[in-house]
């Protein structure tokens, strides 16, 4: 049974970044898919691509006291595209690991899907607008976003900016014994290619990306 590696994030000064992702240019679809374990019960950034509210950025927040998942994306004229919310869920409560899978298409209202802990979640679309993500023009972050911080635990972070169908299996989540899948020494196992980010996040090598996007350096 593969057993995932994990960083603790203190919510105050840990986190890590890279300037630009190798390889990452405008676009509208991604895919994000990570394990978390928070401390508190709060609004919390898992990642960020600069400041929440600039041009281009991105940011997805968890189990805060109003919902249990968020992503905010705005286009490079800084309007508001994409605004997915998943309802508040006692479930995702603190000191407990869970796994989220993100996934959208902004051009197609039907390539579009949450889950968590491999279950697909009855999301709000209050914004979803055809537009462009000017990802290369900001820091990504992970465990901070916007000033805020991540307080609890992060694991097998993957992004790449494309859309994955998940709707007959999810190549992140193993549904039979509620465990992490192996993505490969290089995250390829969900697509049969390495994304640009995918970052283990071991404790003594947080900042190395087995994806194709560069190392991160790690900041506290």
């Amino acid at each position: 049974q593969y057993n995932a590696a994990a960083s603790e994030f203190d919510g105050s000064a840990d986190y890590v970044s890279k300037s630009s992702v190798t390889g990452l240019s405008g676009g509208n679809s991604g895919t994000f898919a990570f394990w978390f374990n928070n401390d508190i019960l709060n609004q919390r950034p898992i990642c960020g691509f600069g400041a929440s509210g600039y041009g281009g950025a991105i940011q997805i927040d968890v189990n805060s006291s109003s919902y249990g998942i968020q992503l905010l994306a705005y286009s490079t004229g800084n309007s508001l595209i994409a605004d997915f919310r998943v309802g508040f869920n006692p479930d995702l409560a603190t000191n407990k690991w869970h796994h989220c899978v993100i996934t959208f298409d902004l051009s197609d209202t039907s390539k579009r899907d949450i889950r968590i802990n491999g279950v697909a979640q009855s999301v709000t679309y209050s914004t979803y607008t055809d537009g462009t993500i000017n990802w290369a023009s900001n820091v990504f972050e992970v465990g901070r976003a916007g000033g805020s911080y991540f307080d609890g635990g992060i694991s097998d972070f993957w992004f790449d900016d494309s859309y994955i169908d998940l709707s007959s299996s999810n190549p992140f989540y193993d549904t039979s014994t509620s465990k992490p899948k192996n993505l490969g020494g290089d995250g390829s196992t969900p697509t049969g290619s390495s994304p640009l980010v995918y970052l283990p996040l071991r404790g003594d090598d947080a900042g190395n990306n087995k994806g194709t996007g560069g190392d991160f350096t790690v900041n506290s």
